[in-house]
């Protein structure tokens, strides 16, 4: 790695204060300048969090993939560093496509899919290293995994490594016709693989690929997340609860389960840090999407870091408590009584964390509106209606200025008779948590910086809110 790795960096620093920085966001990472897609190596090391990424600096349009990289102390705050991997050799000459890290003996490896574009595309798998964090060294034996499996195609990417036992597993991502299917392969000193077969594919052919494999141990179950694709089409990430076999690499799930609902997340990837938590972060955009940022020099954002428990047959995800540290300024109401035709409204800031608690044995109201980011006549805004009676809430974003119109909705999975909507709201992302993450929501929204109204109407008879409470959120991203 040299020249081509020199030259980007070099950009980045002479080019990254000339962007116009009116639609940043105040506490979700973004690329200094350029596009950035899928988190990469998530990984806790030497003292601080390391968040890598797809990364292409020169233009905000999808490119031959570089891998950015930004350092945390806390995993909110995050500070940019130079780029880790540039596509500089053969094996990777168009793109150092997704992939994982792990730590061993105090050296970081981290695991990518090398792309070779051209009459006979390939995909292959490759190892670097970093002993302090900031240089990076590629193994000189790459690739590790040249050819895909016999089960596989040449669709063959984004090797997840996870530590099982005493043993290394690196999942990924291929397809054989319509099938998506989860390649593994097993290694002891991470550098010397052997292929243990199909741990898992889609028999009933509701996926036809499968992309950024993720399974790990939680609890006493193996969870496997995935962002699969059908016909070249994205669909909602999913995650499957199961067992895995580690003597014979094999996972057996039932059917999956949505991991998030929202229009506007992908590729998630988890890792542990040094408290134990298993924790997540995605792309908080997707393919095949209308952006109203395509004329800004930077296009692309993470998701806030999200802890995952386990609640039964459910996964769970809400974000870290360490974001609580960045809260200033709490506005906080109680036992607000809301009857037909009134409304709450309140200012809030470009950047807000809001929650809401209510028990549901002091509604008589069937359906609660709320509005996020309202101009002040409600022309503009994004709304979320919360159905009472069939435990469901339906997202809109109609009414928003510019970007998608598209819907959303999930279930309430409600907890006896309690609700808690919390929603983080930055300057054009809205991320939701019902019930403490028993569902989730992610979408982008584009209002005009003057809509910054939050509003409540019920659509008849009363509803008392227990608790209304939000907190102005500082800019913690360089």
């Amino acid at each position: 790695m040299g020249e081509l790795l020199d030259r980007a960096n070099r950009f980045v620093t002479e080019n990254k204060n000339k962007i116009d920085t009116k639609n940043r966001l105040h506490f979700h990472y973004m690329a200094p300048i350029g596009w950035i897609n899928d988190p990469n190596g998530l990984s806790f090391f030497k003292g601080k969090y390391h968040l890598f990424y797809q990364y292409y600096p020169y233009q905000n349009i999808w490119g031959p993939m570089y891998w950015g990289h930004a350092e945390s102390r806390d995993g909110i705050a995050w500070d940019t560093q130079p780029i880790a991997l540039s596509p500089d050799y053969n094996y990777d000459r168009n793109g150092c496509f997704s992939g994982s890290a792990i730590e061993k003996d105090g050296r970081l490896y981290l695991f990518y899919t090398g792309n070779i574009e051209g009459d006979n595309p390939e995909q292959n798998q490759n190892i670097a290293w970093t002993d302090d964090g900031e240089n990076y060294t590629k193994y000189e034996s790459n690739p590790v995994i040249s050819t895909p499996p016999p089960e596989g195609s040449k669709d063959f990417r984004d090797p997840k490594v996870e530590r099982i036992g005493d043993k290394y597993y690196m999942f990924i991502g291929t397809k054989k016709g319509d099938v998506a299917k989860l390649a593994i392969y097993i290694s002891t000193d991470l550098l010397e693989w052997q292929y243990s077969g199909i741990a898992f594919e889609d028999n009933d052919g509701t996926y036809d690929m499968w992309e950024c494999p993720d399974l790990f141990q939680l609890d006493s179950s193996f969870v496997l997340i995935t962002s699969p694709m059908k016909k070249g089409e994205n669909i909602l990430p999913v995650y499957y609860l199961g067992d895995f076999d580690k003597k014979i690499g094999r996972y057996i799930a039932d059917t999956p389960k949505i991991l998030d609902y929202g229009t506007d997340f992908y590729a998630p990837q988890t890792f542990c840090d040094d408290k134990g938590r298993r924790l997540m972060i995605a792309w908080m955009n997707i393919w095949q999407t209308k952006d109203p940022l395509e004329n800004d020099q930077w296009r692309g954002a993470m998701t806030v870091t999200r802890e995952l428990t386990l609640d039964h047959d459910q996964l769970v995800q809400y974000p870290v408590s360490d974001i609580e540290n960045y809260r200033y300024d709490e506005h906080a109401y109680h036992n607000v009584v809301l009857n037909k035709q009134e409304k709450f409204t309140e200012q809030l800031t470009e950047a807000a964390d809001l929650l809401l608690k209510i028990n549901l044995r002091h509604v008589e109201a069937k359906v609660l509106t709320f509005g996020i980011k309202s101009s002040a006549d409600g022309s503009e805004r994004t709304t979320l209606q919360i159905d009472l009676e069939k435990k469901w809430l339906f997202g809109s974003r109609k009414d928003n200025f510019q970007g998608e119109k598209t819907d959303f909705d999930g279930p309430l999975n409600l907890i006896n008779d309690e609700l808690e909507v919390r929603m983080l709201i930055d300057t054009n992302s809205l991320e939701i948590f019902v019930n403490r993450g028993r569902t989730v929501f992610t979408t982008r929204i584009y209002n005009k910086k003057t809509s910054q109204n939050f509003t409540i109407e019920v659509d008849e008879e009363t509803a008392v809110f227990e608790e209304i409470k939000w907190w102005k959120m500082r800019s913690v991203i360089d």
